[in-house]
């Protein structure tokens, strides 16, 4: 079977400040996440860059 490769720009990766990791799709639609709870990945991260802090909910 042939390897998959998915692109940056579509999946982001975020790291909470206790060193748990939540892999997000970047999609522009309403999506719950375990931990996160619902959120639209591109309104909330979208214009983000790497290494900046985002508040979602109560968690940074």
């Amino acid at each position: 079977m042939p390897a998959k490769f998915v692109s940056s720009t579509e999946w982001v990766a975020l790291e909470e400040e206790g060193g748990k990791i939540f892999f997000l799709q970047l999609i522009d639609e309403m999506v719950k996440i375990k931990g996160l709870g619902v959120l639209n990945p591109i309104d909330t991260i979208g214009d983000s860059k790497v290494g900046d802090k985002i508040i979602i909910g109560q968690k940074i």
